[in-house]
C-alpha cells in the first residue's frame, strides 16, 4: 500500500464525515485520523463491493399515490440508501374517523422498523409527518408530527412504506420527499 493510504471497514459513516474532507467526485478524502496518521482514505464495507463514493446527501421527491392509497418507495437497482429523513403530507376528506399514520421499513419480507406518531389526524385537515435520524423525541405541534428514525442503510429492493389506519377513499398522501445518502452498488 502506498504511504498515507488506508483501507478499512467502517460501519458508522457519520464518523467519517466528521474526520475527513470528502471529494464528492472521487469519493476520496483527506484528513487526520490520529496525530501520527493522515492522508488519502478509501473506505470499504463488507456489504458493498468496491469503495464508498461520498456524495452530498440527495433530496428525492416521489409521485403521489392514488387517492385512498398508501405509498411505497423501493430502493432502485445498483443503489443502497442511508436514510436520513422522510417527509410527507396527508390530506383527509370529511369521512368520519381519525387517521393514524405509520411509517414502515422492510426488506420485502420482514418489517424491521415501524413507528406511529402519538397523535392522529381528524377529518377535513392536512397534516405533515417528518421522520429524521437523530431525533430522540416525538412531537406534534398543530398539524406537524415529528418522529425519530433509526440509523440504517437500505439495500437494493428494500422499501419505505406508509400505512394509514382509517385511510378513506378520498384521502390523499402527497409531498413525499426523502433525504438520503446514496451508495452505488
Amino acid at each position: 500500500m502506498p504511504d498515507g493510504f488506508i483501507q478499512r471497514h467502517f460501519a458508522n459513516l457519520r464518523h467519517i464525515r466528521n474526520v475527513f474532507r470528502i471529494d464528492p467526485r472521487t469519493g476520496r478524502g483527506t484528513g487526520q485520523i490520529a496525530p501520527w496518521l493522515s492522508g488519502v482514505v478509501q473506505l470499504v464495507h463488507p456489504a458493498f463491493p468496491g469503495s464508498f463514493q461520498f456524495n452530498d446527501p440527495e433530496v428525492r421527491a416521489f409521485a403521489n399515490p392514488a387517492a385512498g392509497a398508501n405509498f411505497t418507495i423501493t430502493v432502485p437497482p445498483n443503489e443502497a440508501w442511508g436514510l436520513r429523513a422522510i417527509r410527507f403530507q396527508i390530506t383527509t376528506d370529511a369521512t368520519a374517523g381519525n387517521r393514524s399514520a405509520m411509517l414502515l421499513l422492510d426488506d420485502t419480507v420482514n418489517i424491521f422498523f415501524q413507528v406511529t406518531p402519538a397523535s392522529v389526524l381528524a377529518p377535513s385537515i392536512s397534516g405533515r409527518f417528518s421522520f429524521g435520524r437523530g431525533i430522540g423525541y416525538a412531537s406534534a405541534v398543530n398539524t406537524h408530527r415529528v418522529q425519530g428514525l433509526p440509523d440504517v442503510i437500505l439495500d437494493t429492493g428494500w422499501r419505505i412504506q406508509s400505512s394509514v389506519e382509517g385511510l378513506a377513499a378520498a384521502d390523499q398522501i402527497s409531498l413525499i420527499t426523502v433525504l438520503i445518502d446514496v451508495f452505488p452498488r
